[in-house]
C-alpha cells in the first residue's frame, strides 16, 4: 500500500484504527561501501601487526634480554583488537548488503518494524511511540544540537526535518504485554528512532519526511494528552 505524499487533513470521523503503512526500503550498496569501509583498514591493521611481530627477534642473549621487541610486541595487540572489531563489523555490513530477505522500514498496523537483517529484526508498536516536532518539545529536554533546528519555523521544520521518534516501555497495561510475548523481536533501548532510521536508508531526510508523513500526521493526531493529574 502506497500512502499518499501529500499532508493528510486532519478527520476523527473518518480516522483509521492503526497506523497507515509505509515501506522504505534500506540501501544495499551504502551498506557495501560501509562494509568496504571497514574491513579494509581492520585487515591491513591486522597484516601490518603481523608483519611487525614477526620481523621481531624474541631470542635473548647476555647482552640483550630483548625488552624492546616485548614491548613492540604489546603495543600491537591494541592494533589486531581494533582490526579484529572492524573485520567483525564490516563482516555483517557485507552481510547485510547480500542479505536474502527484506532489508525495510516499515510502518503499519504493527506500529514502527525494523528489517535490518544480521543487525536484527525490532518491533516498536504504536501505542510505545511518542513523535513530536521540535516545537513541541520544551527546550530543557532538547541536546544542544538541536538548538538550531528549533529556531527554524514549524512550517519548515514539518516540511524539512523528521519529527524526533523515541520509545517508551509500557509500565502498568496488560495489552502490549500480550503482543510483545507474540512478537518475534524484542525492541531494544533506543534513542531518537528517527536517526536509526536516517543511519540504515540511503534516503534524503526530505524523502523521508514525505515517505513518513502519513505515519507521522497519524500518531500526532492519536498520541495521549499529557496528564495534567499531577
Amino acid at each position: 500500500m502506497q500512502p499518499n505524499p501529500g499532508q493528510p487533513e486532519p478527520n476523527t470521523a473518518g480516522q483509521a484504527e492503526s497506523p497507515p503503512e509505509t515501506c522504505i526500503l534500506l540501501s544495499r550498496t551504502q551498506a557495501m561501501e560501509r562494509a568496504l569501509i571497514r574491513l579494509a583498514p581492520g585487515v591491513l591493521g591486522i597484516i601490518g601487526a603481523y608483519l611487525v611481530v614477526r620481523g621481531l627477534n624474541f631470542r635473548t642473549s647476555a647482552v640483550d634480554n630483548r625488552i624492546i621487541e616485548y614491548c613492540v610486541a604489546l603495543l600491537m595487540i591494541p592494533i589486531v583488537l581494533s582490526g579484529v572489531a572492524l573485520v567483525v563489523v564490516g563482516i555483517k555490513w557485507a552481510i547485510f548488503s547480500l542479505w536474502p530477505g527484506r532489508l525495510a522500514v516499515t510502518t503499519g498496523p504493527q506500529g514502527l518494524l525494523f528489517e535490518l537483517g544480521p543487525f536484527g529484526r525490532e518491533i516498536y508498536p504504536p501505542e510505545e511511540l511518542n513523535v513530536q516536532y521540535l516545537f513541541e518539545i520544551s527546550m530543557d529536554a532538547a541536546n544542544d544540537d538541536d538548538l538550531y533546528e528549533s529556531l527554524l519555523p514549524e512550517e519548515e521544520q514539518m516540511a524539512t526535518k523528521l519529527p524526533r521518534i523515541s520509545h517508551h516501555a509500557p509500565t502498568d497495561h496488560p495489552g502490549p504485554s500480550e503482543a510483545r510475548a507474540a512478537s518475534p523481536a524484542q525492541p531494544p533501548a533506543a534513542g531518537h528512532l528517527e536517526r536509526r532510521i536516517l543511519y540504515f536508508s540511503a534516503n534524503s531526510e526530505r524523502e523521508l519526511v514525505v515517505a513518513l508523513q502519513p505515519f507521522v500526521a497519524y500518531m500526532r493526531r492519536n498520541r495521549d494528552e499529557p496528564s495534567t493529574e499531577e
